[in-house]
């Protein structure tokens, strides 16, 4: 590495840490949360090993898999012409984010996820979606454009971006304007606001996890957002493979079906749910 490289890494947590200072006395809440979320972090190593999951090689054989089992016939979805177009004009504005945007592209869900839950709202046409985790909003861009073709049911989704200089302004900035109208940004930790949240909306028929994937938070938000899902509905999880919160929500009482998803792209589980 580089002396400039170095100087300029050691320049940006020096950034960092002094924006979170300032969180101290300007946003207290905020600070705590952005704190409790390291300790989270901090963590993990307390609850050992994640455990083995037996899952799908690909997401297409993983979407045939959740057709069968569902009985859903969610695979036509994707050979829409409205859906391919919309597919490649997604590929095509993450290629123009700009180099020094604030949040590293593989916090986006990948193709994996975004199929996922594109198919899986299209099929079971939910009219209250609720997601954690945003990030430029690709995730959410496929749970949107899925609203638009059903032509009903809103998202709600939440998001505290990373620190990081106008952070705030690309939270979601690849959605598509013309989707917007379904959509509802909360700025902020599922901590703090997925309850009330989902006590406002109740009768959640799909819930997405794509925020902070510790087991404590993921637990936290499984154990928020499932009281509130009513029957049928579908629990989405990105990432399960960190930790066992995935595994421990399937082994209650209260599942109809699960599955596990291997993304084509990133060594990364997707995780299903429906509830009985």
């Amino acid at each position: 590495m580089s002396t400039s490289y170095a100087i300029a890494g050691v320049r940006e947590k020096l950034g960092k840490s002094a924006q979170l200072l300032r969180l101290l006395t300007k946003n207290p809440a905020e600070f705590i949360d952005r704190i409790a979320a390291v300790c989270d972090g901090r963590l993990q190593w307390l609850y050992g090993k994640p455990p083995a999951y037996s899952s799908v090689s690909t997401t297409a054989d993983g979407i045939e898999v959740l057709d069968r089992k569902l009985k859903i016939n969610g695979m036509p979805f994707l050979s829409e012409t409205n859906f391919e177009r919309f597919e490649s004009r997604m590929a095509c504005i993450q290629q123009l984010l700009p180099h020094d945007a604030p949040m590293g592209r593989f916090h986006n869900g990948d193709h994996c996820l975004a199929r996922v839950v594109y198919v899986l709202a299209r099929a079971t046409r939910p009219e209250r979606i609720v997601e954690t985790g945003v990030c430029y909003g690709v995730t959410t861009g496929y749970l949107l454009r899925a609203l638009h073709e059903n032509g009903s049911g809103h998202l709600h989704s939440i998001d505290l971006p990373p620190l990081g200089e106008n952070a705030d302004s690309f939270v979601g900035s690849l959605v598509p304007e013309e989707l917007k109208n379904r959509w509802t940004l909360y700025r902020g930790s599922s901590r703090r606001l997925l309850s009330g949240i989902v006590q406002k909306q109740r009768n959640i028929q799909m819930f997405v996890h794509d925020s902070l994937h510790t087991r404590a938070n993921m637990r936290r938000e499984f154990a928020t957002v499932w009281p509130f899902m009513s029957s049928g509905s579908v629990l989405v999880s990105d990432d399960i493979e960190g930790n066992s919160a995935f595994a421990e929500l399937i082994s209650m009482p209260g599942i109809k079906y699960s599955a596990v998803l291997a993304s084509d792209k990133k060594k990364a589980l997707v995780g299903v749910a429906l509830k009985s």
